[in-house]
């Protein structure tokens, strides 16, 4: 169901399916936007647990501690995957989210006290609000989320991943991809 539940004395638990019995496990929800009904925000209002947009949660996330956002049209779940295994090779603990399984890692998300890296989603332009110390951009090209909201044409794209760039602070640093000219 893409949803997570928040438990203030045990952490973040991720929810399998929207079933009241998982979410009742959670004194918040998180919920990912989308166009589709998101059954675990209905089923939440119902039980009267508290919900929250996984976009402000993950924002929370990224402003916390150290972290790495990757963005693009293609790449993001690769290159997301392979920075957090290469920081957990080298003993550096990272956190990450990341929108595919990850076998090297044993799954989507981990916790760890170092860098925590993300797979941002520029879909419904989520991913503008986050501000990581590190953002990656791996390419613009003929993206899967043309088409998606009102991001209808490759500037628009382009113009939701520059947004995350801009938000890299001064002591940051933005690693993009100089082969792609819209990067």
């Amino acid at each position: 169901s893409g949803s997570f539940g928040i438990d203030q004395d045990v952490g973040v638990r991720a929810v399998a399916g929207a079933t009241l019995v998982a979410l009742t496990l959670a004194n918040t929800v998180g919920v990912r936007t989308g166009k589709r009904t998101n059954n675990a925000l209905m089923i939440a209002k119902l039980a009267g647990i508290g919900a929250l947009l996984a976009v402000a949660f993950l924002a929370e996330l990224v402003a916390a501690q150290p972290s790495i956002v990757v963005g693009g049209a293609h790449g993001k779940t690769t290159t997301a995957a392979m920075i957090a295994y290469v920081l957990q090779q080298t003993g550096r603990d990272p956190a990450w989210i990341i929108g595919g399984l990850v076998p090297q890692l044993g799954g989507n998300a981990g916790t760890g006290s170092g860098w925590l890296v993300v797979e941002g989603d520029e879909s419904d332009r989520s991913i503008g609000s986050l501000a990581p110390q590190i953002a990656v951009v791996t390419n613009i090209g003929e993206g899967d989320h043309l088409g998606l909201s009102d991001i209808d044409d490759i500037e628009k794209l382009a113009a939701v991943k520059r947004v995350i760039v801009d938000a890299v602070p001064r002591t940051g640093y933005a690693v993009l991809n100089a082969a792609d000219p819209l990067v």
